[in-house]
């Protein structure tokens, strides 16, 4: 029987018993927002919550975001159940986001800056370059972790100083202007 992949949107009330627990699991707590944080850009229509269903099955979810109609989405968290890695659903939930949902519209994410000592960014950045995201030559240093901005824009709208607005924008909008002066820097 073939897999049936697709995103399913989710309510609030749904992705908090439905999926938040993997969340608290599979992203270190210094990365994970508040619940409260979470809640609020769901209300203010700003977080789109997918779960991602194999064959009626939760396999994963993703967080996506849209401040507005002028900004691009971003991937602010996203993530296949522990069980279910290695088993080709993420590469399978990006393309069904990327040609069912954000169709045309530009995808903006981060991970952390590749390094030799840690395989997993290695691997991170691959998976999203396979896809087709085009890593943008900035990084960002937020509370002490350097993060690398990556780009999904078939039509090349966004250039370097956009991309870097964007994201400084996202991380207003989820950390607080507060978080941003005293732990964010823009590094060329």
């Amino acid at each position: 029987m073939e897999a049936l992949m697709e995103l399913k949107k989710m309510n609030i009330e749904d992705f908090k018993n439905q999926m938040y627990d993997e969340y608290t699991k599979l992203f270190p707590e210094d990365e994970q927002r508040d619940w409260e944080d979470i809640e609020k850009s769901y209300y203010d229509g700003v977080e789109i919550l997918y779960g991602i269903i194999e064959n009626e099955k939760n396999v994963g979810f993703i967080m996506l975001e849209k401040l507005n109609e002028d900004y691009p989405y971003y991937i602010d968290f996203f993530a296949i159940f522990e069980k279910y890695q290695g088993n080709n659903y993420g590469t399978m939930a990006l393309e069904y986001l990327i040609k069912n949902i954000i169709k045309d519209t530009p995808l903006c994410l981060e991970i952390e800056k590749e390094t030799e000592k840690d395989i997993n960014t290695i691997r991170r950045a691959k998976f999203y370059r396979n896809l087709g995201f085009k890593k943008i030559n900035s990084e960002y240093l937020f509370f002490g972790v350097r993060y690398t901005p990556y780009v999904y824009d078939m039509q090349n709208r966004l250039e370097k100083s956009k991309v870097d607005t964007i994201m400084l924008n996202y991380y207003k909008n989820n950390c607080g202007f507060e978080s941003i002066i005293n732990n964010f820097e823009i590094i060329y």
